[in-house]
C-alpha cells in the first residue's frame, strides 16, 4: 500500500529567480510501514529577494516630523514577492504564512500593506495612523506609475491578513475560502520600516508555515508543515542617511 503521506510530486513550478523553501511535514510512526518519524517535503514556498525604498523625511506629514527624536531616525518601504507551491492532487492548503524577523537593532515595523483583505474587497483598513496613512500614499503613486490595462474579470482571492508578533516577527496570513484556494500565483506586500539613522543595512531573515489538507482514506484532515533549513537571511543596504 501507498505511503499515505507520500511526498508531492517535485515539478518546478516555481518561476526562474524564486529561492526555494521546502516545508516538511513529519510523518509519525504509525503512518509508515517502517515504524519510523521522518520528515517529508509536504509543499513549498518561493520567494524573490525583497526589495528596499527609502522614505524621505519630507515624506511624512508636518506633525510626525516633530516627534521627538524623529531627526535622527530614517525610514524605508520593503516589497516582499512571494508564492506558494502548487500540490499533488490530494493536498490542498489551508493557510499559508510569511514570516519577517528583523535582525538591525531598534528596527521596528510602522505599517503594513496589506493590512486586511477580504474574498471579495480590495483592502480593509483596520486602523490608521501617520505611518499606515504615508505608506498608502507612497503606495498609490507606485500604482499610478506602473499601473497596466487588464482585460481579465475579478477573481475571488484568499483572505490576507497582516501579523505583527513584535519580537517573533511580522508578517501575512493567507487563509483560502470556498471559491478562493491558495494557488500559484506571485503575491507583493509591502512594509514601512524605521530604524536609526546609524544603521547602514537592513538586515531581515524570511521564514513560512502553511497547514495542508491531506485525503487519507477517503478522510481529509489537516497537517502543519515549516522549513526545517535554516531561516534564508538577507542584506539590504541603506545608501547614505536622509539629509537634517
Amino acid at each position: 500500500m501507498a505511503d499515505p503521506l507520500a511526498e508531492p510530486d517535485e515539478d518546478d513550478d516555481l518561476p526562474d529567480g524564486l529561492i526555494r523553501l521546502d516545508l516538511m511535514d513529519e510523518v509519525e510512526a504509525e503512518d509508515r510501514s517502517d515504524g519510523d518519524s521522518r520528515f517529508v517535503r509536504a509543499a513549498g514556498i518561493g520567494y524573490l529577494t525583497p526589495v528596499l525604498s527609502t522614505v524621505p523625511p519630507d515624506d511624512f506629514p508636518p506633525l510626525t516630523r516633530r516627534r521627538p527624536g524623529f531627526d535622527r531616525l530614517r525610514h524605508v518601504i520593503v516589497r516582499f514577492a512571494f508564492m506558494v507551491e502548487d500540490l499533488a492532487p490530494r493536498y490542498g492548503y489551508d493557510w499559508a504564512r510569511l514570516v519577517v524577523l528583523l535582525d538591525t537593532p531598534d528596527a521596528v515595523v510602522r505599517a503594513q500593506r496589506p493590512m486586511w483583505t477580504t474574498v471579495d474587497s480590495e483592502s480593509e483598513q483596520t486602523r490608521t495612523t501617520e505611518f499606515s496613512s504615508t505608506l498608502d500614499g507612497l503606495l498609490a503613486v507606485r500604482a499610478a506609475q506602473t499601473r497596466s490595462v487588464s482585460t481579465k474579470r475579478p477573481e475571488q482571492r484568499p483572505i490576507v491578513t497582516a501579523e505583527n508578533r513584535g519580537a517573533d516577527g511580522f508578517g501575512w496570513k493567507y487563509l483560502a475560502q470556498p471559491g478562493a484556494p491558495l494557488r500559484p500565483r506571485l503575491e507583493h506586500t509591502d512594509a514601512l520600516i524605521e530604524l536609526p539613522c546609524s544603521a547602514s543595512e537592513l538586515l531581515l531573515r524570511l521564514d513560512s508555515e502553511a497547514q495542508l489538507r491531506v485525503r487519507r482514506y477517503g478522510v481529509f484532515e489537516t497537517t502543519r508543515a515549516a522549513a526545517q533549513q535554516p531561516q534564508r537571511r538577507f542584506v539590504l543596504p541603506l545608501g547614505s542617511p536622509p539629509a537634517p
